[in-house]
């Protein structure tokens, strides 16, 4: 009898109840390449469970902090934007900058810091991101 009352209490403590469809059926995680300005840029994008290739979708755009990138970005946020997604319908785009890091406008950075130092166009990027995801999905 007590193991019956343990598997219950287990069972009600961890949320034994039916998920709902996006639990069971999670959305789909892509790598996405191409070329900006003679450099291939790369992002991790997530797609809704159930998205219709004619229907158009919102876009969230996660930009990791400095040293990071798409899927440590995931990471940070628990995947917690994809849950939302999946939830509400909308795509999640984690860019990855250069070196780790996005030219944000800053001058006289250490070399470590290609993106500034290099005076990347993450502007630019961005925008082609954009432009390339409202083409392809």
């Amino acid at each position: 009898m007590i193991e019956f009352y343990l598997t219950l209490l287990i069972a009600f403590l961890t949320g034994f109840t039916p998920g709902s469809s996006s639990e069971k059926n999670p959305g789909t995680d892509l790598n996405f390449s191409f070329t900006y300005k003679g450099v291939v840029r790369n992002a991790l994008i997530h797609l809704p469970p159930g998205r219709e290739a004619r229907e158009k979708y919102p876009l969230l755009i996660a930009l990791h902090g400095g040293g990071g990138n798409g899927k440590r970005m995931v990471s940070l946020t628990q995947g917690k934007f994809n849950i939302l997604a999946d939830k509400e319908g909308f795509i999640v785009v984690y860019p990855d900058g250069i070196g780790k890091n996005w030219n944000d406008g800053r001058e006289n950075m250490p070399r470590r810091y290609q993106s500034h130092n290099n005076k990347t166009d993450d502007v630019g990027f961005i925008s082609a991101l954009i432009d390339s995801l409202v083409r392809k999905y």
